[in-house]
């Protein structure tokens, strides 16, 4: 949720400065990603980060409530995070902690 509400408040600031209502994005967090990098508001590379990293959680919260129907706002443990881990492909639960951790830091460098 980090990477959505900063991204709605950065076109909600960018859009004050708007004289035409109508080029801001409708669109839901990827759409306006994409607006904020060509209004120059997002770096190529923040952009490239922050698109991946929501692109990655997303995907896994939609697999966690597949797999568990819930949608938790922390990872599982134990045997459910293995098997987490193998939904994504991932070789480990280790490995897929760390790919949490990587996006979620990112992101949290970015949206400060």
């Amino acid at each position: 949720a980090t990477i959505e509400f900063w991204v709605q408040q950065r076109v909600l600031e960018s859009a004050a400065t708007q004289s035409d209502p109508s080029d801001l994005p409708d669109g839901g967090t990827l759409e306006m990603l994409h607006w904020l990098l060509h209004r120059g508001v997002l770096s190529r590379a923040d952009y490239e980060v922050l698109h991946s990293a929501w692109l990655f959680l997303y995907q896994l919260r939609n697999r966690v409530a597949l797999l568990f129907e819930a949608v938790p706002d922390l990872l599982p443990e134990g045997e459910r995070l293995e098997k987490l881990a193998r939904s994504l492909d991932f070789s480990s639960a280790e490995e897929l902690k760390q790919r949490y951790r990587q996006a979620t830091e990112s992101t949290s460098l970015r949206c400060m």
